[in-house]
Order: C-alpha cells, then structure tokens, then sequence
C-alpha cells in the first residue's frame, strides 16, 4: 500500500505554484527486503503559466514506475541552511513533528517487527541527512566529562558548557538521530517549565548529524537515592511522592503519557527535590479511540493492560508505575519481579494482588495482600489504601493523579 507523506518545512499551506525555482527532494525507500534509499535532486513542481499548468524542466524526472506498493515517498521543500551558524540552544529551536505523525501511520501499519524497523530506520537515516531539527546548538560548545548511566540503546554524560562553565547532562542515543529522540526532544520544548519535570537546555548536534538531548544536571536517580538511604521513613516517601504524583499530573494535563515511570527515570537531587525524566518512550494522548504499542515500559513496572496488548490503553499506564515506585519505596524491592516473560509478569502480578487486583469494591482485600507482601509497619492503613488504588488492575478504576494527590494519606501527619 502506497503511504505518501509531504512534510514541508517552509510555508506549509502557500500556493507552491507561486513559489517558482524551489529545490524539492524525494526519497523514496523501499520497505521490503533490503532497505534502499533513493535520491532525486532538482525535481520541481509545475508552475502556472497564463492560467494554465506548465511542467518545469527538471534534471531528473520522478520516478514513473507504476509499481508503488512497497515505496514509501517522503518529500521535503526546504532551504539550505549552514551548520555551522546554527544559534545556540534556544526557544528558536524547531522540530518537524511531520516525521513523528508519518512514523505512527507506517508503523501502524506495518505487518512486521522487521518492516517496522526498516521503516524506522529509513526515517532516522532521512531525519540525519535533512535535518529534522532547526535551531540546534553545537556539541563543541561542550566539554563531555564523567558518564552518569549507559544503556543498551544510549548513554549519559556529565558535560560542562565551554563559555558558562554551567555542568549539564547530555543524552546520547547510540544511533545517532532515532525516533525516541526526536520525540524525547519534541515533547520537553513545547512542555513549559515544572518544578517536578527535568529541566531542558536544548539540543545540540555534532559534525556528523548526531543529535544530544541536554538538560539540568540532578545528583541521583531514585534508585540510586534508595541505595544511599535504603530505610526511608513514611514522611520521605510522601514527600517523594506528592512530587512524582504532581509531575505525572503535569503531563497528564498536558495530554502527555510518560509510559515508562520507574525509580531509574526519576531523578533526586541531594536536597530531596524530584525531576521525571527520560520521554523517549513518551507519547502524546490522542482523540477517543487512539491507539499505541503495548510494547513500552520495563519489565516490573508495566501495567497488566501492556502486558494482555491492548492497544487502546489510556493515562493510567502511568498511575500503575507510580504504584510500583511508591511500593519499592516501602520495601526497598521492586514488587512484580517475575519471570521476565509476559505471562510470567501477570502470574506474579495476579499471585501478589489476587485476580481481581483492587478496584473500588476490592480495596480492602487487596490492602491486605500488599501489607502480606511488604512488610512496613510504619505505612499506615491510608498508605496502603493508596497503594492497592494505584496498582488497580482495572484501568478504568485506577486512580488518577489528581485524585491521588488529595488522597487522605497525605494528610495525616
């Protein structure tokens, strides 16, 4: 099936006929087999001519092949534009969220892991050479120092700015420029500052095209804060978590899910102030009836909707992961270790929480299951009321964050 995408980086919506001479680029690129990238430079749109349509003069001709069921055509009107006199990190900075809505509609509809990925990777590969981005800063303008944390798919970097002496964390994705990223980068610009949100500082690109999410730097993450103080008193973690539920409700207000909240994505600076971090897997909530990868989360924090792959899952992914932050803090462990499998996660979830999982007329019970499971004396009854609400199998009963934040266990003293 034919999937053709116009993202037009310059005066979206113009009469193009009146814009005469514009370079246009097509890429076309083959999903099936082996990943093909075609180039066609000097291609131009017809011009009108005594009110009448004229073909321009073109240095190739667009392909004129028939046979379209696998290529996907993205085409470009842009202007050059030199790297190295982009400003510095700033509100100028721009993406192309084009690239973002073409990915979700070809993913979707792909019929394979493999096609997916090819797809993917044409676009990051499109995005590199292009430019997805404008207003980047450049990462000469940055010392790296020690690495903060690495992972499969990236790294961070300590980093100090060469002219503020100002210490930052730099993002690395090993790829270079990827879909996460953009995404990552998209969501923390237009996303307005918060108390409980990462700060961002930027993006900035090297020689190659790579591209580096920068933001403030915070001392721990809150797994590794749990490993500094592994005893954490009730009245710590309800002030952990009145920030993380004020961060989550932020996003939610905001039509954003985070969809991987987990201790390591939850930043601590040494004064007890919390920062959510890392929106690559983020998505922002579309119109009833939006649908997304279950594939998202890590394993022990994914709610059991991701799990049985619905696809048509809501905000509440997000309150389950605050439940599985909120009990590793009472017990310093994370609560649904299982087997690394799908079934084997609902086994351990549904042996923990029992079959039906909380909800409003099962809260008692499910209160009593946890409190078997962790053993806290100091949570009181409130606490764990909380707690069996966030971990509700039930999405559609799950509480929200604003509920969660006016819930009675912060009121108690």
């Amino acid at each position: 099936m034919t999937a053709t995408v116009m993202a037009m980086k310059d005066g979206f919506g113009d009469d193009i006929y009146n814009r005469r001479k514009r370079a246009i680029k097509t890429m076309a690129v083959r999903v099936r087999g082996t990943t093909i990238l075609k180039k066609e430079k000097g291609f131009r749109f017809s011009d009108y001519r005594r009110g009448r349509k004229v073909a321009c003069k073109s240095k190739a001709a667009p392909p004129t092949s028939t046979n379209y069921d696998d290529i996907i055509k993205i085409r470009f009107i842009f202007r050059k534009r030199k790297r190295e006199h982009s400003p510095p990190p700033s509100q100028d900075l721009k993406l192309d969220s084009n690239l973002l809505r073409f990915q979700s509609v070809t993913m979707a509809a792909a019929d394979s892991e493999a096609r997916r990925r090819q797809i993917e990777m044409s676009i990051t590969r499109l995005c590199k050479s292009e430019g997805a981005i404008r207003g980047c800063g450049r990462f000469d303008d940055y010392e790296k120092l020690d690495g903060i944390n690495r992972g499969a798919y990236g790294a961070v970097y300590l980093a100090r700015h060469r002219r503020s002496g100002e210490i930052v964390a730099v993002k690395e994705d090993f790829e270079g420029v990827s879909i996460p990223t953009l995404r990552e980068i998209d969501i923390l610009n237009s996303l307005p500052p918060h108390p409980s949100i990462v700060g961002f500082k930027g993006a900035v690109a090297d020689h190659s095209g790579d591209l580096y999410i920068v933001m403030e730097h915070v001392d721990h993450d809150l797994r590794g804060y749990m490993e500094v103080v592994p005893d954490l008193r009730q009245s710590e973690i309800k002030n952990l978590m009145k920030q993380v539920l004020e961060g989550v409700k932020f996003l939610h207000d905001n039509m954003v899910m985070h969809r991987d909240i987990k201790p390591s994505n939850i930043l601590v600076s040494r004064w007890g102030v919390v920062k959510i971090c890392d929106f690559g897997l983020s998505r922002r909530l579309e119109a009833a009836g939006g649908r997304y990868s279950p594939d998202v989360g890590t394993p022990g924090y994914r709610a059991p909707e991701l799990l049985l792959g619905e696809t048509a899952y809501s905000m509440a992914v997000d309150m389950w992961g605050v439940g599985c932050v909120m009990a590793e803090m009472f017990s310093n462990r994370v609560l649904f270790k299982g087997s690394g499998t799908q079934s084997g996660q609902l086994e351990t979830i549904y042996g923990i929480l029992g079959i039906n999982g909380g909800g409003d007329d099962q809260t008692a019970a499910a209160s009593n299951l946890l409190r078997n499971k962790i053993c806290n004396a100091e949570v009181t009854e409130a606490g764990f009321d909380l707690l069996s609400r966030l971990l509700c199998c039930d999405p559609t009963k799950r509480i929200t964050a604003e509920a969660a934040i006016n819930h009675q266990w912060f009121d108690e003293l």
